[in-house]
Protein backbone atom coordinates (compact mmCIF):
# COMPACT_ATOMS: atom_id res chain seq x y z
CA UNK A 1 0.00 0.00 0.00
CA UNK A 2 1.28 3.29 -1.18
CA UNK A 3 1.50 6.17 1.21
CA UNK A 4 -0.11 9.29 -0.87
CA UNK A 5 1.27 12.91 0.98
CA UNK A 6 0.99 16.08 -0.66
CA UNK A 7 3.57 17.89 -2.62
CA UNK A 8 4.35 20.88 -0.35
CA UNK A 9 4.74 18.39 2.09
CA UNK A 10 7.59 16.57 0.67
CA UNK A 11 10.75 17.94 1.07
CA UNK A 12 12.82 19.26 -2.24
CA UNK A 13 15.62 16.84 -2.50
CA UNK A 14 17.99 17.61 -5.50
CA UNK A 15 22.15 17.15 -6.05
CA UNK A 16 24.00 20.72 -5.85
CA UNK A 17 27.07 19.74 -8.15
CA UNK A 18 30.97 19.43 -7.34
CA UNK A 19 30.84 22.53 -4.33
CA UNK A 20 29.22 19.24 -2.18
CA UNK A 21 31.08 16.30 -3.47
CA UNK A 22 28.20 14.88 -5.31
CA UNK A 23 25.95 14.01 -2.16
CA UNK A 24 22.34 14.56 -1.77
CA UNK A 25 21.00 17.65 -0.08
CA UNK A 26 17.91 18.20 1.18
CA UNK A 27 15.99 21.55 0.90
CA UNK A 28 13.08 22.37 3.42
CA UNK A 29 10.81 24.60 1.67
CA UNK A 30 11.59 28.00 3.81
CA UNK A 31 9.05 30.46 1.53
CA UNK A 32 6.23 28.32 1.76
CA UNK A 33 6.98 27.89 5.42
CA UNK A 34 6.70 31.41 6.02
CA UNK A 35 3.77 32.18 3.85
CA UNK A 36 1.74 29.23 5.80
CA UNK A 37 3.15 30.62 8.81
CA UNK A 38 2.06 34.19 8.51
CA UNK A 39 -1.45 32.78 7.30
CA UNK A 40 -2.14 31.20 9.84
CA UNK A 41 -1.03 33.77 12.48
CA UNK A 42 -3.11 36.52 10.12
CA UNK A 43 -6.46 33.80 10.71
CA UNK A 44 -5.56 33.63 14.73
CA UNK A 45 -6.09 37.02 14.91
CA UNK A 46 -9.08 37.76 12.79
CA UNK A 47 -10.86 35.31 14.54
CA UNK A 48 -9.79 35.16 18.00
CA UNK A 49 -12.11 38.07 19.36
CA UNK A 50 -15.11 35.46 18.49
CA UNK A 51 -13.73 32.47 19.98
CA UNK A 52 -13.38 34.63 23.04
CA UNK A 53 -16.83 36.55 23.22
CA UNK A 54 -18.41 34.89 26.44
CA UNK A 55 -20.72 37.89 27.36
CA UNK A 56 -24.53 38.31 26.90
CA UNK A 57 -26.28 41.07 26.56
CA UNK A 58 -29.83 42.39 27.93
CA UNK A 59 -31.53 44.95 25.74
CA UNK A 60 -34.75 46.60 26.69
CA UNK A 61 -36.95 49.27 26.95
CA UNK A 62 -38.95 50.42 30.71
CA UNK A 63 -41.98 52.12 30.48
CA UNK A 64 -45.02 53.10 32.86
CA UNK A 65 -48.15 55.31 33.16
CA UNK A 66 -46.89 58.14 31.06
CA UNK A 67 -45.18 56.47 28.45
CA UNK A 68 -40.99 55.61 28.19
CA UNK A 69 -39.13 55.85 31.28
CA UNK A 70 -36.20 58.33 31.15
CA UNK A 71 -33.48 57.16 33.20
CA UNK A 72 -35.09 54.19 34.95
CA UNK A 73 -31.74 52.31 36.49
CA UNK A 74 -31.50 48.42 35.77
CA UNK A 75 -29.54 46.36 38.31
CA UNK A 76 -28.10 42.70 37.67
CA UNK A 77 -25.98 41.62 40.46
CA UNK A 78 -23.26 44.64 40.61
CA UNK A 79 -24.05 45.99 37.19
CA UNK A 80 -26.45 49.12 37.00
CA UNK A 81 -27.51 51.06 33.47
CA UNK A 82 -29.41 53.89 32.98
CA UNK A 83 -32.24 54.09 30.36
CA UNK A 84 -31.60 56.67 27.53
CA UNK A 85 -34.11 59.51 26.68
CA UNK A 86 -36.45 56.56 24.92
CA UNK A 87 -36.71 54.18 27.33
CA UNK A 88 -33.98 51.74 25.79
CA UNK A 89 -31.25 49.95 27.76
CA UNK A 90 -28.11 47.32 26.85
CA UNK A 91 -26.47 45.58 29.56
CA UNK A 92 -23.64 42.82 28.92
CA UNK A 93 -22.87 40.35 31.36
CA UNK A 94 -21.19 37.10 31.87
CA UNK A 95 -22.97 33.57 31.47
CA UNK A 96 -25.58 33.16 34.29
CA UNK A 97 -28.63 33.16 36.07
CA UNK A 98 -29.10 37.06 37.11
CA UNK A 99 -32.43 38.66 38.67
CA UNK A 100 -32.58 41.97 37.16
CA UNK A 101 -33.74 45.11 38.93
CA UNK A 102 -35.67 48.11 37.46
CA UNK A 103 -36.23 50.61 39.54
CA UNK A 104 -37.53 54.55 38.53
CA UNK A 105 -38.62 57.19 41.19
CA UNK A 106 -42.17 57.10 41.76
CA UNK A 107 -42.84 53.65 40.64
CA UNK A 108 -42.82 50.14 41.78
CA UNK A 109 -39.75 48.20 41.65
CA UNK A 110 -39.82 45.59 39.09
CA UNK A 111 -37.94 42.22 39.34
CA UNK A 112 -37.14 39.54 36.62
CA UNK A 113 -35.43 36.68 36.92
CA UNK A 114 -32.97 35.78 33.59
CA UNK A 115 -30.53 33.00 32.25
CA UNK A 116 -27.56 34.79 30.21
CA UNK A 117 -25.88 32.51 27.43
CA UNK A 118 -22.59 32.90 25.74
CA UNK A 119 -23.23 35.52 22.51
CA UNK A 120 -26.58 35.50 23.26
CA UNK A 121 -28.93 38.94 23.21
CA UNK A 122 -32.32 38.47 25.19
CA UNK A 123 -35.07 41.86 24.84
CA UNK A 124 -36.98 41.94 27.49
CA UNK A 125 -40.15 44.84 27.89
CA UNK A 126 -41.19 46.48 31.42
CA UNK A 127 -43.59 48.27 32.27
CA UNK A 128 -43.58 50.10 35.85
CA UNK A 129 -47.14 50.64 37.54
CA UNK A 130 -47.36 53.69 40.22
CA UNK A 131 -46.52 53.84 43.73
CA UNK A 132 -48.75 56.34 44.63
CA UNK A 133 -47.17 58.27 47.05
CA UNK A 134 -43.43 59.43 46.93
CA UNK A 135 -43.50 60.19 51.20
CA UNK A 136 -43.10 63.26 52.68
CA UNK A 137 -39.88 65.51 52.32
CA UNK A 138 -38.94 68.20 54.99
CA UNK A 139 -36.56 71.04 54.85
CA UNK A 140 -35.79 73.06 57.55
CA UNK A 141 -33.79 76.27 57.58
CA UNK A 142 -33.40 79.06 59.87
CA UNK A 143 -31.29 82.61 59.32
CA UNK A 144 -28.24 83.84 62.27
CA UNK A 145 -29.29 86.88 63.46
CA UNK A 146 -25.61 88.21 63.42
CA UNK A 147 -24.92 89.58 60.16
CA UNK A 148 -22.18 87.15 57.81
CA UNK A 149 -20.07 89.91 56.68
CA UNK A 150 -19.17 90.79 60.54
CA UNK A 151 -17.90 87.11 61.69
CA UNK A 152 -14.24 86.35 61.54
CA UNK A 153 -14.58 82.61 62.07
CA UNK A 154 -17.08 79.74 61.62
CA UNK A 155 -19.07 78.96 63.78
CA UNK A 156 -21.54 75.52 64.93
CA UNK A 157 -25.79 76.05 64.58
CA UNK A 158 -28.25 74.05 65.70
CA UNK A 159 -31.68 74.68 64.05
CA UNK A 160 -33.25 72.82 66.76
CA UNK A 161 -31.95 74.75 69.86
CA UNK A 162 -31.42 78.51 70.41
CA UNK A 163 -29.15 80.53 67.43
CA UNK A 164 -25.65 80.36 68.18
CA UNK A 165 -23.56 83.43 69.50
CA UNK A 166 -20.91 84.18 67.57
CA UNK A 167 -17.52 86.64 68.48
CA UNK A 168 -18.78 89.30 66.03
CA UNK A 169 -15.42 91.57 64.89
CA UNK A 170 -15.09 94.80 66.58
CA UNK A 171 -17.61 94.15 68.79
Amino acid sequence: MKQITLNYAKPFTGKLGAEVCGREVIYFPIKEFYQRTILLAFAFVLFSPFAFAQNGTVTGTVSGADGVMQAATITAGKTSVLTDNDGRFSLSLNPGNYTLVITHTGYKEVMQEMTIENGNTKTIEVSLIPSGDLGEVVVLGSRSLVQRSNLNTACRFNASKQPCLCKVAGK
